[in-house]
């Protein structure tokens, strides 16, 4: 049995993502921080664990929020946040016409979002943390 589904979910989400059509040209990655003018980073995961009713027996679910940064740097300031919601409404619904992301993956949907402007390479563009949240059996 594995200690956590983090990885399985960050998968899931990384593949579903790279086979969207609406993200064609995007990089879609996970570990280290893209370079691109335009992407959707898989930044980290985090579990919260349901126990078995009776003690000492391993967890049965948990519940794992994986944060992604997705980045645009589009001209300027307004051009780059529309473009940042624009990818980030992309990765919803990417991830909503695939609810179930299989591998003992019960669910997933967005839970929160949160923007901000960012420097990339001498110009201002912006940035959406998104997260999104699952329930996974393990």
């Amino acid at each position: 049995m594995a200690l956590t589904a983090i990885p399985r979910v960050k998968n899931a989400i990384l593949s579903t993502l790279e086979e969207a059509e609406a993200l064609d040209g995007v990089t879609v990655a996970k570990g280290k921080e893209p370079t691109d003018p335009e992407y959707v980073w898989i930044v980290k995961g985090k579990a919260t664990r349901e126990f078995a009713a009776v003690g000492g027996r391993p967890p049965l679910n948990e519940d794992i929020d994986v944060t992604l940064r997705i980045v645009a740097v589009d001209g300027d300031d307004i051009e780059s946040e529309d473009r940042a919601y624009e990818l980030a409404t992309a990765v919803e619904e990417a991830l909503r016409d695939n609810d179930n992301l299989g591998d003992n993956v019960l669910f997933q949907r967005v839970r929160e979002l949160e923007d901000g402007q960012l420097l990339f390479d001498q110009a201002w563009g912006f940035h959406v943390l998104m997260t999104v949240t699952a329930k996974a059996r393990i």
